[in-house]
């Protein structure tokens, strides 16, 4: 079919502010097919990572809710630097995982996703961090952590956030590596429409082997 261009002012627009782009168009048989986008302004970078301590923010993970939420996880070392990190809470072992969400009120607060107090399970170093929406509206959050093994290696972590209340679940343990392995590398999530989450991830037996497991 034929191709069209189009473009749009932005002036006025405000930085973080989320907008929708609909397109809908008619084919020779009388078919209609609506295409929507959304995205969020910004003229220029945008920084969300900022914990008011020194330290990396990396590997971040991003997805997006029915009411069109923006939440993003990633791992940061804002721990190692206690006095003056916004983010975490004393006594926690660095690198954590953090998350924020962008919606129609703009940017929420940090919340510590990897915080173990309370919990039966050691709070260790986090490494690698993956998240999916599923079916119901749960954020599920995956990372590799060493609390248990207390170790290099790492095992992976799973717990959920519920956008609409911000109640989070209690941290479980996805896979508990055996002492000899080198550890649990690289999760990635992905949800069905079905409502079931998937998880598949690198399992080191050595610097030489390492397999897919799901």
């Amino acid at each position: 079919g034929d191709s069209y261009g189009t473009t749009f002012s932005t002036t006025g627009l405000a930085n973080g502010s989320l907008h929708i782009i609909s397109v809908t168009a008619t084919n020779g048989v009388g078919v209609e097919t609506t295409v929507t986008t959304q995205f969020i302004f910004q003229d220029g970078v945008l920084l969300i990572s900022d914990t008011g301590s020194a330290g990396n923010a990396i590997g971040p993970s991003i997805t997006e809710d029915a009411n069109g939420t923006i939440h993003v996880v990633w791992v940061d070392d804002c721990m190692q630097y206690s006095d003056d990190c916004q983010a975490s809470q004393p006594g926690n072992t660095g690198p954590d995982i953090l998350h924020r969400s962008f919606g129609q009120s703009g940017w929420s607060d940090f919340t510590l996703i990897s915080d173990t107090a309370g919990g039966t399970i050691p709070d260790g170093i986090a490494g690698e961090v993956s998240s999916v929406i599923d079916a119901s509206g749960l954020l599920h959050i995956v990372w590799t952590d060493n609390g248990i093994t207390d170790a290099l290696a790492k095992d992976l972590y799973h717990r959920t956030l519920d956008p609409q209340t911000n109640v989070m679940s209690a941290i479980t343990i996805v896979h508990d590596i055996d002492q000899d392995d080198d550890g649990d590398f690289s999760p990635f999530l992905a949800a069905g429409d079905d409502g079931s989450v998937h998880l598949v991830w690198t399992r080191r037996m050595s610097d030489t082997d390492g397999d897919i497991y799901y």
